[in-house]
């Protein structure tokens, strides 16, 4: 079980609008951040408030707690991640020019943290349904199917460092 309180992720989204975003993100009194067991395909999710451009309205960034029990060295990177879209919706353009002046100002800082990521590593609750199992040989991306594909080799994802992948091998688990 993981022992972070929401306190203590209120306290992380303080620290991050301090050290990344400044007046990019609205103040933590109007981001409700917390942990939901609801989330079994991605890491967290940030939803907005839908009404009109006004930053200060309620927001909502949830994690997931099954992805961060078993890779909580990626908590911080997710919360940022989320934080990112609280002003940029996609995963476009802008988001990409985002994630990488967010990860030179880490590298400048703390050499040695992991950097923020588009996807996460891996599902965030690996079902029993999915029956087979493909990783990255470049990355180590692991994707997860009900159906058996005979030619993986035609799908092709964009590794961590901005290379094309696009062999990947199967095994069980």
């Amino acid at each position: 079980m993981i022992k972070i309180t929401r306190r203590e992720l209120k306290n992380l989204y303080r620290k991050f609008k301090r050290l990344y975003f400044k007046d990019r993100v609205p103040l933590v009194k109007f981001v409700d951040v917390a942990f939901s067991g609801r989330l079994s395909r991605c890491a967290g999710l940030c939803y907005h408030h839908k009404n009109g451009d006004d930053i200060n309205k309620k927001h909502k960034i949830r994690l997931s707690p099954h992805y961060h029990e078993r890779h909580p060295e990626e908590l911080e990177s997710t919360l940022i991640h989320e934080m990112i879209h609280l002003y940029v919706n996609d995963h476009k353009y802008y988001f990409i020019e985002e994630l990488n002046r967010i990860n030179r100002l880490i590298k400048n800082k703390e050499p040695n943290k992991s950097l923020i990521t588009i996807h996460s590593l891996e599902p965030a609750k690996i079902r029993h349904k999915m029956l087979h199992y493909y990783e990255c040989k470049h990355c180590g991306v692991l994707y997860t199917t009900k159906r058996k594909y005979h030619d993986i080799t035609c799908w092709r994802h964009k590794c961590k460092d901005g290379t094309k992948g696009e062999v990947f091998f199967k095994y069980s688990m």
